[in-house]
Formats: structure tokens, C-alpha cells, sequence
């Protein structure tokens, strides 16, 4: 089998929870250990042997040296070849392939959105099967159909409970908050997760913003003790703004308790009420501390939080596939947790990539919620 053929194989089985080895590239390393790849070479099915290994690579556990190796030695390629190909007009899908790709692989991009921009290449793409083609924009655009009425359930319960209106020094960021909903279960089914979720997260933005920006201390330890207590006769010690919030929060959580309780048999109130713990502290960002603690350049400390990245991608990995394979059965919650778990780590590159795009939303955050809930695919 060829390269394609092989890495193809092992990404998918690895995204599936199937144990495979990676001794299957073995015969494409040589005897020091390095990738056999061609030099100088961007004739288009090789790219695509070397792009299929890249992404591979990315699916590795800890201490898989071969994948590690392949990682190493394929981004260096591609962004060789990268440099070769922009000065010509040829191979332009492959092209902007592999720029996508090395931006961020494909196992930690926000799935749907992926499938969204994948559909808008192989529309420019020849070769495309049509048939395929047309079946991927139907079901895309009948996902966001859905989508859309659960923004418009959850948008309808913000405007009607006033909060950004009372509270007008907090963030408005129902869409975002959305979002984020959205990454963690994009399928139709889960509706009720995705606007469940839509409230809370909208929650702990707004009591995030209390904490940092407007509350006193004196304030902030009364609401955190009321919320501790989930207690309504607490709010008699809280200001007018902080009563306002928290019969809000109250009221939201009881009725989603209520609603959980009806239909699984189980209190999930002292759970959501633990989502308002938090604890509280300035900003940091861990490029700039790790530059002042270790006297080193910021190309130097971006280099070592990349490699923490990798690193905790690769337990990801191996955990996901070690609780996989202890479920009994078909256990459908705890696959759908799973999965909820390891998006949740998707979208933090999504929104952190350029910036913090949840607090201070950019052009290109924007785009990406209209091309996620807005805008249906055409053409």
C-alpha cells in the first residue's frame, strides 16, 4: 500500500478508538530513523502521501518516536514545498491544503466548521465527485437548519431575561457562548445539550465580568457565599445588580434541574451550582510569563508552549482511546462524553488561534459564525 493508503488507514482507525500500531510506517522510515521523503519533489500525488502522514502524526501517544519523527520531518517538508509552490500558479488546491493544515492539523480543528471549509475547496477542486459533493451540502445544511432554531430558542430566553440590559457593564456574548456550544455537539440531536449549555456558559460570562470589572470585595463575597449556599433568602444582603443576577441564575438552574430530573431521574443542581465557583485572579498569558521567568526570547517560550500543546494532545489521545476500550457495550453517553471532551479542546485553538475571539470577537471569529450558523452552503 502506498503512503496515502497507509496513514489514511491509521488516522481513521485512531479516530475510531481501534488499536493500531505505528509500526505500520516502519517501511517508510529509514535506518536512522528518518522519513523516506523524496526531495524537491511537489508532484501532487506525493504532497498528498506527505500530507496524509502529517496528519497521522498528529493522532500519536506518548513516546511513539516514529510518529514523532514523522511529525518532525513533514512540516519541515511542507513548509519547504510551501515556499517553492506560492512563487507558481500551479497546484493551487494543494496549496491552500497544505497552508490549512499546517495553521492547524485536522484532528484538533472544530469539526463542523472544518466540514464546512473542506465542502467550499472541493467545490473549486476538479475531480470531485458531484454526487458526494451534493450530499455533503445537504446534510451541512440541514444541520444548520437546526442550529439555527437553537439559536433562536436561546436568543429568545436571553432578550426575555434582560440580563445584558440590567447589567450593562457585562459582555453580551449569547452567539459565542453558542459557539462553543456548537463544538462541543454539533449533531442535531443534542438541541437540548447545545442550548442548555448556551445558558450556562452565558452565565459565567456575565459573573465573570461582575468579578473582574464591578464588583467591590465586599460584594463579591456575599454573592459568592449566596451562591455556595444556593440559598434565595441570601439575596436580601446582596446589592440591587447582584439580586438581579442571581435570581436569574436561580430561576435558570432550577428550571433546567427540574426538567433533567423529570427525564433521568437525577439532581443536577449541585453540579451546575458549581460552575459559579470560581476562582478569581488577574489574566495571565503563558508566553509572556514563561519569557520573564526563564530570561528567554518570545519565539523561544511560543516554541516550548507548542511543544506543552503536542504533548498534552498525545495523552488526549491515549486516554480517550484507553476509556474507549474499557466501555462495556455500546455505552452511547459515554462515547458522546468523550467526544464533547476532546472537541472542547478543538475549539480552544478555534478561539484562541488569533487571539482571544470570546471576549473581544474579531473579523474572523465573525466569519466563522456565519459560516457555521448563518449562511447556508450554495453553488
Amino acid at each position: 500500500m502506498s503512503l496515502h493508503t497507509v496513514a489514511l488507514h491509521f488516522r481513521l482507525l485512531r479516530q475510531n478508538d481501534y488499536a493500531i500500531s505505528q509500526d505500520v510506517f516502519r517501511k517508510f522510515v529509514s535506518d536512522r530513523g528518518e522519513i523516506l521523503i523524496k526531495e524537491c519533489c511537489t508532484v501532487h500525488e506525493d504532497l498528498k502521501d506527505i500530507l496524509s502522514l502529517y496528519e497521522a502524526s498528529h493522532l500519536a501517544y506518548e513516546g511513539e518516536d516514529i510518529l514523532d519523527k514523522a511529525k518532525k520531518h513533514t512540516t519541515e517538508y511542507l513548509d519547504n514545498v510551501l515556499l517553492e509552490m506560492d512563487s507558481s500558479d500551479t497546484y493551487e488546491d494543494m496549496k491552500e491544503l497544505i497552508r490549512h493544515s499546517l495553521e492547524i492539523p485536522l484532528h484538533r480543528r472544530m469539526l463542523m466548521l472544518e466540514a464546512r471549509w473542506y465542502i467550499e475547496l472541493c467545490k473549486k477542486k476538479e475531480g470531485t465527485n458531484l454526487a458526494l459533493l451534493e450530499l455533503a451540502k445537504l446534510e451541512f445544511n440541514m444541520a444548520q437548519s437546526v442550529l439555527q432554531q437553537d439559536l433562536k430558542n436561546t436568543s429568545w430566553w436571553w432578550n426575555n431575561l434582560g440580563l445584558a440590559k440590567e447589567l450593562s457593564f457585562s459582555r453580551d456574548r449569547l452567539v459565542e457562548c453558542f459557539f462553543w456550544a456548537v463544538s462541543l455537539m454539533f449533531e442535531p440531536q443534542f438541541s437540548s445539550y447545545r442550548r442548555g449549555l448556551t445558558k450556562v456558559s452565558s452565565f459565567i460570562t456575565t459573573i465573570d465580568d461582575i468579578y473582574d470589572i464591578y464588583g467591590t470585595m465586599n460584594e463579591l463575597e456575599l454573592f459568592t457565599d449566596a451562591v455556595e449556599r444556593w440559598d434565595i433568602n441570601a439575596i436580601q444582603s446582596l446589592p440591587n445588580y447582584m439580586k438581579i443576577c442571581f435570581l436569574a441564575l436561580y430561576n435558570t438552574i432550577n428550571e433546567m434541574a427540574y426538567g433533567f430530573l423529570r427525564k433521568h431521574g437525577y439532581n443536577i443542581i449541585p453540579n451546575l451550582a458549581k460552575l459559579e465557583e470560581i476562582a478569581r485572579g488577574e489574566t495571565t498569558n503563558s508566553i509572556s510569563c514563561y519569557m520573564n521567568d526563564n530570561g528567554v526570547s518570545e519565539e523561544q517560550a511560543r516554541q516550548h508552549i507548542e511543544c506543552l500543546i503536542d504533548e498534552a494532545w498525545k495523552k488526549m489521545n491515549q486516554e480517550l482511546f484507553l476509556i474507549a476500550k474499557d466501555i462495556v457495550g455500546s455505552n452511547a453517553f459515554v462515547k458522546s462524553f468523550l467526544r464533547s471532551a476532546i472537541n472542547l479542546a478543538r475549539m480552544a485553538h478555534c478561539i484562541y488561534q488569533s487571539g482571544d475571539s470570546h471576549g473581544t470577537p474579531n473579523p474572523e471569529s465573525k466569519k466563522q459564525v456565519l459560516a457555521l450558523i448563518v449562511e447556508p452552503i450554495t453553488g
